[in-house]
């Protein structure tokens, strides 16, 4: 399984499963690693592939993301995306995640 199909994988745990039913520090720290390993094919599956509900659960670890990674790229990715969402709410705290994941980057 490649890192797009955990990092998906992962996603639908969080989206569909109770909290209970998993442990909630693991599964952030699946989905940065999931990212950090291959980031073009993180920003191919953001750019191509993710919903925008997923891009929302996603958004929880773009600051860990960033901080491990410092990737302009990866940065310039999620913005290109953000642009997209439809949902004001999830546009909203997608952009607001991106702002203080940037910070990173742009210090």
């Amino acid at each position: 399984m490649n890192n797009v199909e955990k990092l998906r994988k992962l996603l639908y745990v969080r989206i569909h499963e109770s909290e209970d039913n998993y442990y909630y520090l693991t599964l952030w720290e699946q989905e940065v690693a999931a990212v950090c390993e291959d980031i073009p094919a993180a920003i191919a599956f953001i750019e191509n592939e993710c919903t925008d509900e997923e891009l929302w659960w996603l958004g929880e670890v773009f600051d860990d993301i960033m901080e491990k990674t410092l990737s302009k790229e990866f940065l310039a990715a999620l913005r290109r995306r953000a642009e997209r969402v439809e949902d004001p709410k999830y546009k909203s705290d997608i952009l607001e995640d991106i702002r203080t994941a940037a910070i990173y980057v742009e210090e």
